[in-house]
């Protein structure tokens, strides 16, 4: 029982789990709201029960995988011409 509860108060890690997640984003554009998803993604979050200012999260999007259901603005938005500022 005591292993148990040490093995609690230690930092856990945990992976994003895809199927029940999902990283979306809206954009306005002129009178309209674009909506869009990244289907490529991975991160974890560090949770320390004993620390928890210690806890964290890290994330990281593919950018490539930008899906807003219009594939003509798919291929702008994946090509050099879209990240010109």
């Amino acid at each position: 029982m005591t292993a148990a509860l040490d093995a609690m108060k230690a930092a856990q890690t945990y992976a994003i789990d895809k199927t029940h997640s999902e990283v979306a984003f809206q954009v306005r554009h002129l009178l309209t709201k674009v909506r869009g998803r990244f289907t490529g993604f991975a991160g974890t979050v560090v949770f320390d029960l004993e620390h928890p200012e210690q806890s964290s999260a890290s994330l990281t999007i593919d950018a490539s995988s930008v899906d807003t259901g219009t594939p003509d603005r798919d291929t702008h938005l994946r090509s050099d011409v879209a990240m010109i500022i």
